[in-house]
């Protein structure tokens, strides 16, 4: 019995020793585990913070411009770039509303295109006009909604870009298209675009369809073969070989059917052209079926084209494969000061380049494009002068594509370049008034009042410095006693298409007020309209008027105590009178004065020099 109880004994005492042990064992495991996931919190929390650091380094030095807004367009954080392009600072934009910086014409635009942040993916794109500190800009934004817990939009991250270089090269490119589409279908001569792999028709013009007898419908969208218009199929093969070798071909003689089965002959020249952004083959056919009607069109041309070449006031040149002047119009034989063309054909053409460099330099354009257009070069005369023209020259080839030389024209733009150095002096000077002018003179937004450029003397009127003015509005700065007098100012303007000598009472930064006469008018410069208007301080003018009002009562008052006192004092008045008359009449700073001055042609600062 006391045997068995010391086994139980000792065997609970063995378990609870295991026990411990398996509880010091879990709590040196649990100790390790809590240790390493306080190490992968740190870590955590470290990558978070460089994370955080990394994405403001990112926003705040990249040149695309970031905004964030709440759901009412009010700034919530601008990133420095965009600060930069509105010339505003970050305070003075949070909570405030980006829309007035939009272009009165793009705001629908924009509100309808931001409906898409209210439904999924939440993202929506819109280019619109913005005023910046470089006037209107173009920009592109890219936006994106952040959704709270209930599913409604708690801010919108805006990224945008300046896009006006490629909104104006749109544009031209629109207006190029548009051209060329005129050009392309009221063109004399039969004209095809069609792709280049296929021979499928993209566009026919009239004259083709003429000569050819299918209608447009039978040919857009069907290949050249497939339609039939080859006699010998192969003629295009062969053709399209030399175009994908030299990118051009011309007089390529070719045989093909109307859709009567008439075989007509004819010369093929085509080139590959770039069409909105997909190249393509235009293609033009001269029909020479009739040899005697083509050889006598050849006379004719020939003689019309050799009436222009003696007429033309551009001057035509051509040159043989070994750079020496093949032809040259007797304009150019005048422009260069030459007694005659056979003085010139057969000298190298470099004879007549004023600078050897400048000759490579143009050739190397010729090999590198095939064709230059308005470049600008300068040649030497026979007497060593040089003569600046602008020339469009290109290769010319025979009908196997061999380069025969360059032609081309050129026209002398010594005068037009006189024309815009008068032009850009007479900006020059125009600046300088501007800048120079004694009367304060400011240019601003006719609808907003935002003004766009002030001179110093506006600057010294308002009493502050231009950098507080330019980019705010007048009536913002506080700067019209009454608001309304600006709305004066802008209705005159669309009544009588400007405005003359109005007064208008103008606050100071010192809160003094100054009355001064305001004359203006609308002006256009480049595409945008301004008002210019020409500010002058009129206080002491109108303190002198009231000085002479009161002379003048004082004179008649002192007339009347004279007579009453002893006609002797009469004569006195009177000389009195016409000493203070003639002052005033001969103030050259007197408005009144300048004006009856300048209707007779006499010089105020001469009379005042002489008195």
């Amino acid at each position: 019995m006391t045997v068995t109880m010391g086994i139980v004994l000792l065997s609970g005492i063995a378990c609870l020793s295991i026990v411990l042990a398996a509880t010091v064992v879990w709590n040196l495991r649990l100790r390790r585990a809590v240790q390493a996931l306080a190490g992968e919190l740190e870590a955590f929390r470290r990558a978070s913070q460089e994370r955080e650091d990394k994405y403001r380094l990112l926003v705040e030095h990249q040149t695309d411009l970031v905004v964030k807004v709440d759901a009412q367009g009010r700034f919530l954080y601008a990133s420095p770039s965009y600060c930069r392009v509105f010339g505003r600072s970050e305070e003075q934009l949070l909570g405030t509303a980006f829309m007035p910086l939009v272009h009165e014409d793009d705001r629908q635009s924009t509100q309808e295109a931001m409906k898409a942040l209210f439904v999924p993916p939440h993202t929506a794109y819109m280019e619109q006009r913005a005023m910046t500190v470089d006037g209107w800009r173009w920009l592109a934004w890219s936006d994106s909604a952040i959704l709270g817990s209930g599913g409604e939009i708690e801010v919108i991250i805006g990224v945008g870009r300046d896009i006006s270089e490629r909104k104006q090269a749109e544009e031209l490119l629109s207006q190029s298209e548009e051209r060329f589409a005129k050009a392309f279908h009221s063109s004399p001569a039969p004209l095809v675009i069609s792709d280049i792999a296929t021979g499928r028709f993209i566009d026919v013009n009239g004259r083709w369809m003429e000569m050819l007898g299918y209608a447009k419908e039978e040919q857009i969208g069907q290949t050249s073969k497939g339609v039939g218009i080859w006699a010998d199929p192969e003629q295009r093969d062969n053709a399209i070989q030399i175009l994908l070798r030299d990118g051009s071909f011309k007089e390529f003689p070719i045989e093909f059917l109307t859709k009567t089965g008439d075989v007509r002959s004819a010369l093929w020249s085509a080139e590959v052209i770039s069409l909105q952004g997909r190249e393509v083959m235009l293609s033009l056919i001269l029909d020479y079926t009739e040899r005697k009607r083509a050889e006598e069109a050849l006379r004719k041309s020939e003689k019309l084209y050799r009436s222009v070449i003696d007429n033309i006031h551009d001057v035509f040149y051509r040159t043989d494969a070994q750079g020496r002047l093949a032809m040259v119009s007797p304009s150019g034989v005048r422009l260069l000061g030459y007694a005659s063309a056979d003085e010139m054909i057969g000298r190298p053409n470099e004879e007549f380049w004023f600078d050897p460099e400048e000759r490579q330099e143009f050739m190397d354009r010729i090999r590198q494009y095939g064709f230059v257009a308005d470049y600008e070069v300068v040649l030497k005369r026979k007497d060593g002068e040089p003569v600046l023209v602008a020339t469009s020259s290109g290769f010319y080839r025979d009908e196997q594509g061999s380069v025969l030389g360059v032609e081309g024209i050129f026209r002398d733009i010594t005068e037009r370049k006189r024309t815009e150095e008068r032009l850009r002096q007479s900006e020059d000077k125009f600046s300088r008034l501007f800048k120079l002018s004694p009367d304060a003179i400011s240019l601003s937004d006719p609808e907003s009042g935002l003004l766009v450029e002030i001179n110093d003397a506006y600057a010294r009127l308002t009493g502050y410095e231009q950098a507080e003015l330019v980019g705010k509005t007048s009536v913002g700065m506080g700067l019209f006693v009454n608001p309304q007098n600006r709305r004066g100012v802008v209705e005159e303007l669309k009544r009588a298409g400007q405005v003359k000598n109005m007064e208008v009472e103008f606050r100071r930064k010192n809160g003094s007020h100054v009355l001064c006469s305001v004359s203006g008018q609308i002006i256009t410069i480049g595409q945008e309209r301004f008002l210019l208007a020409v500010i002058r301080d009129v206080t002491e003018l109108k303190r002198m008027q009231e000085m002479m009002i009161q002379s003048e009562k004082m004179v008649s008052v002192g007339g009347i105590a004279a007579g009453i006192a002893h006609e002797i004092n009469n004569p006195l008045g009177i000389i009195v009178q016409t000493a203070q008359n003639l002052v005033q009449r001969t103030r050259p700073d007197f408005h009144r004065n300048i004006e009856v001055a300048q209707s007779i042609g006499l010089d105020m600062a001469l009379l005042e020099k002489y008195m």
